[in-house]
């Protein structure tokens, strides 16, 4: 969108193989952009990769890239970009939650897992809500619903990511989540709590 012009015509970015799920979109202070989105094979398969495509002023959207080299069942996600252009995306990954990091100098970190819920005592889990938000200065929070308890999972700029904690409780099969931060670091997590037992 160009506000002296209006909307542009749309553009693919992925092909049309399978389902496409869009996780999240943002931009910088620059005005690049940052899409990601599940990718499947086939629509007669579960298997999906983790794309990606970046957008820049000056030459457009650039070819998708998967993020995820192993082809998996990938569910709920969310991805947050900061005004210095770095990135995060978080998903579901199967039984686990897993993240990429993207640095404009260095590109796209091999996820990494954060959650592992693949135990006998923990279900693994429907396509279950996940999101996530930034104060604005690199500090990423993580939050999500498993097992009847709202979690969260924090990233900092000064020691990386903390393990899960339950802040919490919700009933099963809720699928209504939402985080958002003030400029000075103040957080709030809202969920619907609404058990109709």
């Amino acid at each position: 969108f160009d506000p002296r012009s209006g909307w542009a015509t749309p553009l693919e970015l992925g092909p049309r193989a399978g389902h496409a799920f869009v996780y999240g979109l943002g931009c910088d202070s620059l005005g690049r952009a940052i899409v990601a989105w599940s990718q499947r094979d086939t629509y007669r398969t579960w298997d999906s990769f983790m794309m990606v495509s970046h957008y820049a002023p000056d030459s457009g959207w650039s070819a998708p890239q998967s993020i995820d080299p192993d082809p998996t069942y990938d569910s709920a996600g969310a991805m947050v970009v900061e005004p210095d252009g770095s990135a995060i995306v978080v998903w579901w990954q199967r039984s686990n939650i897993v993240a990429s990091h993207y640095r404009p100098a260095d590109g796209w970190q091999p996820p990494i897992v954060l959650r592992d819920t693949s135990t006998p005592t923990i279900p693994e889990p429907e396509p279950n809500p996940l999101h996530a938000a930034s104060d604005g200065h690199g500090n990423v929070t993580v939050v999500y619903m498993l097992d009847e308890a709202v979690e969260a999972i924090r990233y900092s700029t000064s020691g990386g990511w903390s393990t899960h904690e339950r802040i919490g409780d919700c009933p099963p099969y809720n699928r209504y989540l939402s985080i958002d931060f003030d400029a000075d670091g103040n957080g709030v997590v809202v969920w619907v709590n609404d058990n109709m037992n």
